[in-house]
């Protein structure tokens, strides 16, 4: 549930997700200090992927990684 939920706020930037949840469903007992913490690009460029796209991805300034596939080289 705590992923589910820090997911579902890094994909809509919806509060709701954070501040309307029991303790136990957030991975941070405060609210209002994890959402700053999950508003820091810098913070979340080293988290763990949890998502396919976020508001952060598709722009300049994006710190999330994209799940481009590499071309494989054949192995002689």
């Amino acid at each position: 549930m705590q992923i589910r939920n820090t997911r579902s706020y890094l994909n809509t930037g919806n509060p709701f997700f954070l501040f309307s949840q029991p303790e136990t469903e957030i991975p941070y007992p405060d609210p209002a200090r994890l959402k700053s913490l999950l508003d820091d690009k810098i913070i979340v460029s080293i988290l763990p992927l949890l998502h396919e796209q976020s508001r952060f991805q598709n722009t300049e300034k994006s710190p999330l990684r994209t799940n481009k596939k590499r071309k494989s080289t054949p192995m002689h």
